[in-house]
């Protein structure tokens, strides 16, 4: 990895951790009633009915569990005291999309990511991915592109209404060309990786803003017939292991 590299993991290490400090407060809850109403603030008491919450303006109330479409505490969320929150448990999905930051070659990815919270800092899943990437080698220019199925993992680091997580999923990456034979240009899939630390936004919604940077690797090989400045027809084998810096931004449901 290039100085540079290490540069923009240095810079995001700092950003996540100065923009993590902020806590939330114990025995804080939210709670989403069916009209649309939103109330948050200390939980005072509660039985099976009925949960007793301080507002922020000293105010008491009563929330009826029956009339709740969703009540946040500290059994399912991390509640800050304005309201926004990170689930704790249950299953979420994801989609993000990247774009390589340090070369003018291109290297866009898309990616769609099913998971579960096993515990308050740490999730597993799985997914799919888009990659296309244009690589160079010998001389020669190749564009690629491949569907990608994948394990994921990530892993809370640091706690705050901009949570810092690592992150990483490797699988495998397949061709987007057929191999037939009597095609001329083929392409062959590979192993397929990506890791690297990332920033988790809180929010009042279900849906969660994420920003990621992450080293990618993809090896590949395969045949690719070139034209050179004289006209004549280059046969070209070849076998790469394309490595990109990727900036990546997603959404979190659930």
């Amino acid at each position: 990895m290039s100085y540079k590299s290490l540069g923009f993991f240095f810079l995001f290490i700092v950003v996540g951790y100065s923009s993590s400090l902020a806590q939330a407060e114990e025995g804080y809850m939210l709670a989403k009633l069916y009209d649309g109403s939103i109330f948050y603030g200390n939980k005072v008491d509660e039985d099976d009915d009925v949960i007793k919450m301080r507002l922020s303006t000293r105010d008491t109330i009563h929330v009826d569990r029956r009339l709740a479409k969703h009540i946040y505490d500290e059994n399912n969320a991390i509640v800050f005291t304005d309201g926004k929150y990170f689930e704790t448990k249950g299953f979420f999905w994801t989609f993000s999309m990247g774009t390589n930051v340090l070369t003018d070659q291109v290297s866009s990815h898309i990616e769609f990511l099913f998971a579960q919270r096993i515990s308050e800092n740490f999730a597993l899943g799985g997914g799919t991915g888009f990659e296309f990437n244009e690589t160079s080698a010998a001389g020669f220019n190749f564009d690629t592109q491949f569907s990608t199925f994948f394990a994921y993992g990530r892993y809370n680091i640091l706690d705050g209404k901009r949570r810092f997580f690592a992150w990483g999923r490797i699988g495998q990456g397949f061709s987007s060309e057929e191999n037939i034979e009597g095609i001329r240009n083929e392409q062959e899939g590979g192993i397929n990786a990506m890791y690297g630390v990332g920033l988790h936004f809180s929010s009042r919604s279900k849906s969660k803003f994420q920003l990621m940077l992450g080293q990618y690797f993809q090896k590949t090989s395969g045949r690719e017939f070139f034209i050179d400045a004289l006209g004549n027809e280059i046969q070209t084998d070849y076998k790469l292991l394309i490595k990109r810096l990727i900036l990546k931004f997603g959404w979190e449901f659930g």
